[in-house]
């Protein structure tokens, strides 16, 4: 697989206007929408609602990673967005970064199993939680 597989340049929004992590993850998933990788919408917007994180990857003061395992897309699929301002983390206010790399994955491309790597919400989808494993 090559980033040009999981990254086209119509998965990159510039600007990404948004003020919060969670808005910037939103705006990031519709492009996907639009893009024609997700199956279903309302699941994956339903996904990023309700198993938002109590904390979320960065990279520094660079980058967000919000990344979430769902049947709503078809394979890895991946947007970026970068701000002409910060994006800060909801649930920390003096963590901000101006990129965010949004990351989705359906279950079955899993690495681990689902129930050491996290949890599922009702949907039956699956968000990693902690650190990535390396």
């Amino acid at each position: 697989m090559k980033l040009r597989d999981v990254l086209r340049p119509e998965h990159i929004v510039v600007p990404l206007v948004a003020t919060t992590v969670k808005q910037a993850t939103e705006v990031l998933a519709d492009r996907l929408v639009a893009a024609g990788v997700v199956a279903d919408a309302q699941r994956l917007n339903a996904v990023i609602r309700h198993t938002w994180p109590e904390d979320m990857v960065s990279v520094g003061e660079h980058a967000f990673l919000p990344h979430f395992r769902t049947e709503a897309v078809r394979s890895l699929a991946t947007a970026v967005g970068i701000s002409p301002t910060p994006i800060r983390w909801e649930k920390d206010p003096h963590r901000s970064a101006r990129v965010v790399i949004f990351i989705v994955a359906p279950l079955r491309e899993a690495a681990e199993p689902a129930h050491r790597a996290g949890h599922h919400d009702a949907s039956g989808d699956h968000r990693r939680s902690g650190p990535d494993p390396g």
